[in-house]
């Protein structure tokens, strides 16, 4: 017996390989302003996914490199000498280091001496032996200089806030664009709707 089976066009049925890959016509209910707005959400995704990295990865560096030239010149201008506290430690108050008192002391290096205002661990009395620094030129005592974990600890903070500002910038244009096209939308909805209305409900046939 032989089987004839009916011959199928191209693009026809349900078959695989190139009639599968054609493109799937529009919906009926779809406008242009519908394809603009999905044109728009897919351009802002790759803007974040693009934007998001590029703007963590430049605010960091920038932020890296100024920090650590800071604390390069404040390592060779200032220096570390042995100083004796002269009153006891008090409270630092809201502008002091966290975690540390204040007091003042005296310090001697190289036959230089002198005196003012340190950060010293709390609980520490007068006569006791702390570790102060010192500007090299003036001989005022000044903070320690940063430290590497400092420097990566405000690169990192200011990289994320790059980040979540990239993300609520990106997010704020989508808002603001989808209302605008939102608005255009229920406006031609609303221009089609008056035309298709008296048809519909039969009051063009109704009047005289």
């Amino acid at each position: 017996m032989n089987i004839r089976f009916p011959h199928r066009r191209p693009g026809t049925g349900t078959g695989t390989g190139a009639d599968s890959g054609a493109a799937r016509p529009a919906h009926p209910l779809e406008r242009p302003v519908d394809r603009l707005q999905r044109r728009v959400d897919r351009a802002l995704l790759a803007l974040l996914l693009l934007g998001l990295p590029l703007a963590a990865w430049l605010a960091g560096a920038v932020t890296h490199a100024h920090y650590q030239d800071a604390r390069e010149y404040q390592e060779a201008t200032r220096q570390p000498v042995a100083a004796r506290l002269v009153e006891d430690a008090s409270p630092s108050g809201p502008g002091g280091r966290a975690g540390k008192a204040l007091a003042d002391v005296r310090w001697q290096d190289d036959g230089r001496t002198g005196t003012g205002t340190a950060a010293v661990e709390p609980g520490a009395r007068a006569g006791d032996r702390t570790t102060v620094w010192v500007d090299r030129d003036s001989g005022r005592v000044v903070a320690a200089p940063l430290s590497p974990t400092s420097v990566t600890a405000t690169t990192a903070a200011v990289a994320l806030t790059a980040a979540g500002g990239t993300v609520l910038l990106v997010g704020g244009a989508r808002t603001g664009l989808r209302r605008f096209l939102d608005a255009r939308r229920y406006a031609g909805w609303e221009a089609e709707w008056a035309l298709t209305e008296p048809h519909w409900s039969g009051r063009d046939r109704n009047e005289p």
